[in-house]
């Protein structure tokens, strides 16, 4: 669960971050924060900056069939993060989804980045676990 001051920390660096990249049209509503861009072009740089080394790209369609399912759910994204990593990004048409440690954490979308703070805080937390380097 997160915290006012933690969650304050994160958006503060988030927006800093964004605003680094000359990316300043973004919002944030209750635990979402948008970013009217597609992230995709800045993809490694935060990443590398949320402390991610490496990714696994999965195209969502043949994911599904080799997880013989119609769509993949929670139990599928937890067993996703145990064989393939903390960082594995999802393609579907003209979709992209962020699985961190096996939960949806970033969306893209026509243009838009949705981010969900508690699930990139939980990643963060558990990134600082692993690599005992404070991040917030």
């Amino acid at each position: 669960m997160t915290n006012k001051n933690t969650n304050h920390n994160l958006v503060k660096k988030l927006q800093d971050f964004f605003l680094s990249l000359n990316l300043n049209e973004f919002y944030l509503t209750e635990d979402v924060f948008v970013l009217k861009s597609d992230l995709q072009q800045f993809e490694e740089n935060f990443l590398n900056f949320l402390g991610f080394d490496s990714k696994i790209e999965k195209d969502y369609n043949k994911l599904c069939d080799e997880l013989e399912s119609d769509d993949i759910n929670e139990q599928h994204k937890l067993k996703i993060w145990k064989e393939m990593g903390n960082c594995v990004v999802l393609n579907k048409n003209k979709k992209t989804n962020y699985i961190l440690f096996g939960h949806d954490s970033i969306f893209i979308q026509d243009s838009t980045t949705v981010i969900k703070l508690s699930e990139i805080e939980r990643s963060i937390i558990l990134l600082e676990r692993m690599s005992q380097k404070e991040w917030l």
